[in-house]
């Protein structure tokens, strides 16, 4: 198949949510899918911008059917997002450790 050229357009749909600047979606349209990117605003910095089809949407109160055409979807929330969520794991974590072990370990 060599000289194949790819239609961004024709192949599968692949979902990308968080996208950012694309860093999923750029990989995914190299190996031929067609990407829509869904994120809470329009990321740019100097000259980069999203590679693909882009949705501002708040990921929170999208619907399930604004997805369904997708065979791939991809999420990447942010970093913030994760440092929020691994916070209340540490708090939990060190919680449950002072009550089952109250004088220390």
């Amino acid at each position: 198949m060599t000289g194949l050229i790819v239609d961004n357009f024709a192949g599968p749909l692949a979902v990308d949510i968080c996208c950012g600047l694309g860093g999923w979606t750029e990989g995914l349209l190299a190996e031929g899918w067609r990407v829509r990117g869904y994120d809470i605003e329009e990321h740019v910095y100097g000259d980069e911008r999203y590679p693909a089809e882009l949705v501002i949407r708040n990921v929170l109160e999208m619907h399930g059917s604004e997805i369904a055409d997708a065979e791939l979807i991809v999420a990447s929330p942010t970093a913030t997002d994760c440092w929020v969520m691994y916070g209340a794991v540490a708090k939990t974590s060190i919680w449950f450790e002072r009550a089952v072990y109250p004088g220390g370990t």
